[in-house]
Order: C-alpha cells, then structure tokens, then sequence
C-alpha cells in the first residue's frame, strides 16, 4: 500500500474537504477523490470503495440538508462523471431508504 498519491490529493492547495465550506462543496471533493481513485490501478475491489465512499462520504442528509442541496449535489455528480454518478446515485438512494448507514460497511 502506498499512500503517496491519496495524501498528494487530499492535501492539495484548492481542498474544500480541509477548509470551511459548504455540505455540497466537501461532497463533491470527496467525489472527485472517488473518481480519482477508481483511476488508479492499484485499486482492485472497485465496487467495494463504491459502496464504502457512498456509505461514508458521499450521501446528502435529505431532511437535515434539504432536498435542494441532494438535487444540487446530484447533478453536480453528473457534472463531474456520468458514468460514475450512475452507479454512485442509486446506491446513495438505496442506502437512505433502507437505513444501510447505520449498519457495517463490510459483510
């Protein structure tokens, strides 16, 4: 394991996860890391960080933060990645309905 490259990114000058900015702005970092990481190859199980990042990092609290931040969050996703959003939204749906946020994130 080598953590050069996600340190090198999480650490950037531009990071909104580190400073003080909105729900959907650190959200959407944590999608482009996502994003990022998928490209690697190194990254084997890539359904796995899917499900971990959508679990952990990337769902909208749809009553706590309105359901205009999860409509903005979510075309933001399309916006950044299609394809990525494709698989990433219906998970994110999937898990607020059946309350999988509060089980393990691992079987």
């Amino acid at each position: 394991y080598n953590n050069m490259p996600l340190s090198y990114y999480r650490n950037h000058p531009a990071n909104y996860v580190s400073n003080n900015s909105s729900v959907v702005e650190q959200k959407k970092e944590y999608y482009r890391l996502l994003k990022f990481l998928l490209s690697r190859p190194e990254i084997t199980q890539k359904k796995e960080v899917i499900r971990f990042f959508c679990l952990h990092y990337l769902g909208s609290g749809w009553i706590k933060e309105g359901m205009g931040n999860a409509i903005s969050l979510f075309s933001s996703y399309f916006k950044l990645d299609n394809n990525l959003a494709l698989r990433v939204i219906p998970r994110l749906v999937w898990f607020k309905l059946t309350g999988r946020k509060n089980k393990k994130p691992y079987p």
